[in-house]
């Protein structure tokens, strides 16, 4: 998460860690986890019209 935080710092001058941690880092999570939830159906859509 810390490279996470360094790329959004980045644009966002003087984040601090706090904020990051209560409203940002909990958004990145989600968004993570959509992200491969979406890649899982991807690649079973692509089994299936691959067999």
């Amino acid at each position: 998460m810390a490279k996470a935080y360094q790329a959004i710092s980045h644009y966002i001058n003087g984040l601090p860690e706090t904020s990051w941690r209560n409203s940002y880092k909990p958004l990145y999570e989600r968004m993570v986890v959509e992200c491969d939830r979406q890649e899982t159906i991807a690649d079973q859509q692509l089994k299936k019209i691959t067999r």
